[in-house]
């Protein structure tokens, strides 16, 4: 059973970075005598080559490790897993702390939950945006299915992305909420945005247009290549019609964008 394709995007663009520890610079070691047949000891800075050069499918998480393997590492590394039904209940409880009242996400059920439909309402005086910049501290973390919740930590089954659960999980669906336009480019394996929609979620500016138009002309000014990077693509406006549109991918850089408000 294979979780995760390293070759398929956005993964590969950001393996790297994702294998750096974010406090020495260096990177996460494997930490296990998993590979050794390999050469791998539990002190190998895991690498990008290494990771590529291995079987998919020897790279697993540890609901699809034996049973035997998983007692040996409970034992000499004290490492368990949380069930993602208990996540859900963790991050539920600071929900509905943060939102004053219960069931903003999902709904408890014994061991799992019900997904909730519909748009998340806010309580007065409290955006979107304080939700996404809110920080929560977790102790200790493994697989951080209290972060992300790609699968159930206890069966191994994929789970859907509108009924994930994580933290990160809900911030993104909130940001998903917001009307932004995207197109898919099959070639380049990229999703592209509009720029203007982006900058009006971000900037919570009330004109779009005119904010992007100005920030465009300042940033021309500067010889600041974030606009020469920009590609145009006709997309679906708000009268229906399809008319060209600045849009960037996921690698481009909006936070410089974004950065310096125009005048």
């Amino acid at each position: 059973m294979q979780l995760i394709n390293l070759q398929e995007s956005p993964v590969r663009h950001v393996l790297r970075e994702l294998l750096q520890d974010k406090t020495t610079k260096q990177n996460i070691m494997f930490a296990t005598n998993a590979y050794s047949d390999s050469g791998i000891t539990p002190r190998t800075p895991i690498t990008v080559e290494l990771l590529l050069g291995m079987d998919s499918l020897a790279l697993q998480p540890r609901v699809l490790k034996s049973l035997e393997e998983q007692s040996q590492r409970t034992r000499n590394k004290a490492e368990v897993f949380t069930p993602s039904w208990i996540c859900n209940k963790m991050n539920n409880n600071c929900d509905n702390v943060w939102f004053g009242k219960e069931n903003v996400f999902n709904t408890e059920t014994e061991q799992g939950w019900i997904t909730a439909i519909g748009k998340i309402e806010f309580p007065k005086r409290k955006r979107w945006q304080r939700y996404v910049d809110s920080k929560r501290l977790e102790i200790t973390c493994g697989e951080a299915p209290y972060l992300v919740s790609r699968y159930d930590t206890t069966t191994g089954e994929i789970i859907s992305i509108g009924d994930r659960i994580g933290i990160l999980d809900r911030k993104l669906q909130l940001f998903e909420d917001q009307p932004i336009r995207t197109a898919w480019n099959e070639e380049e394996e990229e999703w592209y945005f509009a720029i203007v929609d982006v900058v009006g979620v971000l900037a919570e500016s009330k004109d779009h247009a005119t904010y992007w138009r100005k920030l465009k002309q300042r940033l021309r000014e500067e010889g600041n290549d974030t606009v020469t990077n920009c590609h145009g693509l006709k997309l679906k406006a708000a009268d229906g019609k399809r008319r060209l549109t600045d849009v960037a991918n996921t690698e481009q850089s909006l936070s410089r964008i974004l950065c310096k408000p125009p005048k």
